[in-house]
């Protein structure tokens, strides 16, 4: 908790220091240099994060990470606590979903061409939620029987993570700029936010209910935002023709110039000064 308060503070202090900073020590001259909010104001951010389709993005971001941390800061109690695993197969453990995840990472490209952001969101979804259910069905005596359920940790974190950064920089193109203080919103609201939350209530209801129960109850709150996740990109699709997340590939005709010249995304579908952005 104190991790997070303490990054939403330099999130605040970036934002609001270094640009003024930058400014200053260029003497003031905005055609040179220019970074992070020099082409938008807060508004323009705050704007941007209350867009349903952004905002979704976050909430799914921070329950990811919920329930990523219940796995990365628990699931080795409940291995070797309730299951009687040894240190060699909780080490085996991690070994396989790292292998899993490079050659996802290395095709990376050729999946969001094919599965796109919603896609590749709602297939980590599946994965995890199925995977976490796996856990309680383990018994001391198949125990080793979680090295197939943590390969698909690479499934799961290769294209959330991967869907997660392309959005990211679709945001900073459409924000005109904020290049430093948008890949830390969302590093914020994953790691600090969602681990947080995560860690804290995951090890509450382990103590109160045991792992298993535990588990299920992870399992369920993602399939929960699976369902979420259908249905808007259902809505999405079907209502207003565009993903739900918003997108930023290169084969698609995404940009048009501006008044002075300047690519602007058309990423959210908005209508804005007369513009269909």
């Amino acid at each position: 908790v104190l991790f997070g308060l303490l990054a939403v503070t330099s999130i605040v202090l970036i934002a609001w220091k270094i640009p003024d900073k930058i400014q200053e020590d260029i003497g003031g001259n905005g055609t040179e240099g220019r970074t992070d909010t020099s082409e938008g104001s807060i508004w323009d951010l705050l704007r941007i994060a209350i867009n349903p389709r952004v905002s979704g993005f976050m909430l799914e971001t921070v329950v990811m990470g919920a329930g990523m941390a219940t796995v990365e800061r628990l699931l080795f109690l409940y291995l070797v606590n309730d299951l009687g695993a040894s240190n060699l197969l909780c080490g085996i453990s991690v070994g396989v979903n790292v292998l899993i995840e490079l050659p996802l990472f290395w095709h990376a490209e050729r999946i969001m061409n094919t599965l796109g952001h919603d896609g590749m969101f709602g297939v980590a979804m599946i994965f995890f939620f199925t995977r976490v259910f796996g856990y309680t069905l383990l018994t001391p005596a198949t125990k080793w029987l979680v090295l197939p359920l943590e390969a698909t940790h690479g499934v799961t974190f290769a294209l959330f993570w991967t869907a997660s950064t392309d959005v990211t920089k679709a945001l900073i193109n459409r924000a005109k700029g904020w290049n430093t203080t948008i890949p830390m919103v969302i590093q914020t609201l994953y790691n600090s936010v969602g681990v947080g939350i995560g860690s804290v209530l995951g090890g509450l209801l382990m103590k109160e209910w045991g792992s298993r129960d535990m588990y299920r109850y992870v399992a369920a709150m993602v399939f929960t935002l699976f369902i979420f996740h259908i249905i808007a990109v259902a809505i999405s699709q079907i209502v207003f023709k565009r993903p739900f997340l918003p997108d930023h590939r290169p084969e698609e005709p995404a940009q048009r110039e501006d008044s002075d010249g300047d690519a602007e995304e058309e990423l959210f579908g908005d209508e804005e000064d007369g513009d269909d952005v």
